[in-house]
C-alpha cells in the first residue's frame, strides 16, 4: 500500500513463507494479526474460505497468525496524527 511505503520503511504485508515464496495462507494469517478476523459474510461469500476457516468461522491454522500489530509496525512512524493515519489505515485494509 503506497500510502504505508511513504510513512515506513518497513513492510506492512509481505505474504511470504520461511522460504520467500508468496502464500496466500501466510498472507490471510498477516492479514488476520492486523485486522483481526474477517466478518462471517466474507467467509460464506468467498469460495475458498473453506481452505482457511472451518464452518464455524475459526481458522484451520494453516499458517501461524504472527505477533503483530499496526501499532507495532508503525513504531517508528512519526507524524502529529499518527492514531489518525492508523484510523484510515485499518478502514482502507477493511
Amino acid at each position: 500500500m503506497v500510502a504505508w511505503d511513504i510513512v515506513s520503511s518497513r513492510t506492512l504485508i509481505n505474504g511470504k513463507n520461511l522460504d520467500g515464496i508468496f502464500d496466500d495462507r501466510v498472507h490471510m494469517a498477516e492479514l488476520i494479526a492486523l485486522l483481526g478476523p474477517p466478518p462471517p459474510e466474507f467467509q460464506k461469500q468467498r469460495h475458498l474460505s473453506s481452505a482457511f476457516w472451518e464452518d464455524s468461522g475459526k481458522w484451520k491454522e494453516v499458517a501461524p497468525i504472527p505477533d503483530i500489530t499496526l501499532e507495532n509496525l508503525a513504531e517508528r512512524v512519526e507524524g502529529e496524527d499518527k492514531e489518525g493515519f492508523l484510523r484510515w489505515l485499518r478502514m482502507a485494509l477493511q
